[in-house]
């Protein structure tokens, strides 16, 4: 008697899970249930039964493509993505490695990566073009306005120095002299200065003449920002303290540059990008068979 109820109890309770996980759709030989379509909507609460149905079906698509078409994400891509993961959560990357998280989202860091794989490649074959024309023209209907940035092509070469060194007073003199001689070489010579600062610098970032990038000085700290600020193209600075070292910095060029352009064709070219994917994917969900219940 006891075995009977017991075994009516478990077959009520099987019933009622398979209840509350429907199957919604079927998607070739896949199917989209009831929980997935929930996970979906935790992952991103704006979405509503339907919308996440379509995305769940998307992905389906993508990955369907992966298969067929042997696009996998490399093992350097998953540990890459997994190191960003991990920074995301505050965790250190062994420890996140380890965690009960990981297990449970691993699989779908490597389908969110094949996704966009593929979305790469479906993008690659595509030959959509955006021309000058279609961008001018776009931001005069918009009344876009010139978005000017004050920006900076500039080398430096920095040496470790700490607020506490015992020594400071002497290591702070040597750095000053081997400074000074660079800058007395350096004039006129951007060539010699990148060459020391590849070669001395404990702080690698602009230190290589031929591959300096124009950045904003709004987009470096205040410290640097100013002292680059003020000086001429051409000119070296004077020694200052800036992150536990001593830096010069030579500024090589600086312009005034206008923005506005760059993120509107940023923009349209997202726009063109996302209308041909969806386009891609209702051509391909009307080639396959896929059934909403």
């Amino acid at each position: 008697m006891i075995k009977r109820v017991i075994f009516s109890t478990i077959l009520v309770l099987s019933n009622l899970s398979m209840s509350m996980n429907q199957v919604k759709a079927i998607v070739g030989d896949q199917i989209i249930t009831t929980l997935e379509i929930d996970n979906k909507k935790k992952e991103k609460p704006k979405l509503n039964d339907k919308e996440a149905l379509q995305e769940i079906i998307n992905e389906k698509m993508y990955l369907d493509y992966a298969k067929k078409n042997k696009i996998f994400a490399s093992d350097a891509l998953v540990l890459e993505n997994i190191n960003i993961a991990a920074s995301q959560n505050n965790i250190a990357f062994k420890t996140f490695l380890e965690s009960n998280e990981f297990k449970n989202s691993r699989r779908d860091i490597i389908e969110k990566i094949t996704i966009k794989l593929v979305q790469q490649e479906i993008l690659n074959k595509s030959k959509f073009d955006l021309n000058d024309d279609e961008i001018f023209t776009y931001m005069k209907s918009q009344n876009i306005e010139k978005k000017i940035a004050k920006q900076i092509k500039f080398l430096q070469i920095a040496k470790s120095i700490s607020e506490v060194d015992a020594s400071i007073e002497s290591k702070q003199s040597d750095i000053y002299a081997l400074f000074h001689k660079i800058k007395q070489k350096s004039t006129n010579n951007h060539n010699y200065f990148s060459s020391i600062a590849t070669t001395i610098s404990d702080d690698k970032s602009f230190t290589v003449l031929y591959d300096s990038k124009w950045i904003d000085l709004n987009d470096l700290p205040s410290t640097l920002a100013i002292k680059v600020g003020n000086l001429k193209i051409g000119e070296i600075s004077e020694p200052f303290y800036f992150q536990n070292a001593l830096r010069i910095v030579l500024v090589l060029d600086r312009r005034d540059f206008d923005k506005s352009y760059d993120l509107t064709k940023y923009k349209l070219t997202l726009e063109k990008q996302q209308s041909f994917l969806q386009n891609w994917l209702k051509k391909t969900q009307s080639e396959n068979y896929i059934e909403i219940r």
